[in-house]
C-alpha cells in the first residue's frame, strides 16, 4: 500500500524528488515509531489488502507518531 499519510496505517511513504519518486517501506530503519509498543505490524495475510512489500503498521494509540528524516530541497 502506498500512501502520503494515513492516520492509522503506514505501509509506504512516497515523496517526489526532482522528477523521481522514492518509496520507503514501513520496515525501513530510517522510520522511527513512537512509542515503540504502540504500533502493530500487519502482514499480507489477505491478498485483497495489496500491502506494499507485504506489510503495514497501524496504531490506535492517541499521540502515536512516526518520524522519517531525509535530506532534500524545498
Amino acid at each position: 500500500m502506498r500512501l502520503s499519510v494515513l492516520v492509522f496505517a503506514l505501509g509506504c511513504v512516497s515523496t517526489a524528488l526532482a522528477q523521481e519518486s522514492v518509496s520507503v517501506d514501513d520496515t525501513d530503519p530510517s522510520i522511527v515509531y513512537a512509542p515503540a509498543g504502540a504500533w502493530t505490524v500487519l502482514t499480507n495475510e489477505d491478498p485483497a489488502l495489496q500491502l506494499y512489500q507485504n506489510s503495514t503498521r497501524y496504531s490506535s494509540v492517541i499521540g502515536a507518531t512516526i518520524t522519517w528524516k531525509f535530506k532534500g530541497t524545498p
